[in-house]
């Protein structure tokens, strides 16, 4: 496995990279959200305990602010899906507006100790979480909520 060493950090390059194993994981959590989705499409039992883990799932949602991290011009929205090492978690860019947000991008990232991937997600993946960023957060106004709150901060 080769090292790239610089005056900030350590960054593994190879199968065990984040960007070896980028793909593997979003594939994985856009798999499990995809059943649920259709779980609760087919409605009764079923489908309201699918609607509550889909409620549940991940660690937090909230809103990360311009300049939060080093290089990071714009705020998003984060649903975090696990933390730690590795962690995950989707992001969604876009724009407060009066009813809602518009969203023109969503990535997935994936991290681990010093090293991280992230990616645009695109095509049905795309429109899988999309779907869901609309109907868990804005449809609920979690997500006016959570930029209110942290702009009200910053």
């Amino acid at each position: 496995m080769e090292t790239t060493i610089n005056s900030r950090l350590t960054v593994a390059k190879g199968i065990n990279s984040c960007r070896a194993r980028w793909a593997e994981q979003k594939n994985a959590y856009t798999r499990e959200l995809r059943a649920l989705e259709k779980a609760v499409g087919q409605g009764g039992d079923e489908g309201e305990a699918a609607w509550e883990e889909l409620a549940n799932f991940g660690l937090s949602f909230d809103y990360v602010a311009p300049q939060t991290f080093h290089k990071q011009p714009r705020g998003y929205w984060r649903w975090q899906l696990c933390w730690g090492g590795p962690s995950a978690e989707f992001r969604f860019f876009g724009t407060p507006v009066r009813l809602g947000v518009v969203i023109d991008r969503i990535e997935f990232s994936f991290q681990d100790w010093f090293d991280g991937h992230t990616r645009k997600l695109t095509g049905l993946d795309e429109q899988l979480i999309g779907r869901l960023f609309q109907s868990l957060f804005v449809d609920s106004e979690t997500a006016t909520h959570a930029y209110e709150e942290t702009m009200r901060d910053e």
